[in-house]
């Protein structure tokens, strides 16, 4: 298990990085599904990966869908209704 920031390669920060952008794009008041968020990542890291093979460097991993779902509950309720739904609904 890592327990220092710096044992993480570019890898895992690039993939952590765009995780994190997605999961965040859940917390808006467009109220995207989570479902519609992972397929776009997905797409995007696809396309990452494709620039990346030419680059010669290795792909990014895909989280998987229980993954991305256990980063946004991982929120309390409250956060996700007032960013989704407004201060009134928190």
């Amino acid at each position: 298990m890592r327990n220092d920031i710096h044992d993480l390669n570019e890898s895992d920060l690039s993939e952590n990085r765009l995780c994190a952008e997605f999961v965040e794009a859940y917390f808006t008041p467009t109220r995207p599904t989570m479902t519609h968020l992972y397929r776009n990542m997905l797409s995007e890291l696809s396309q990452e990966n494709e620039r990346r093979a030419l680059a010669g460097l290795l792909p990014l991993h895909w989280p998987s869908f229980s993954t991305f779902r256990r980063r946004i509950r991982a929120f309390p309720v409250a956060v996700m209704l007032a960013a989704r739904h407004g201060m009134h609904r928190a």
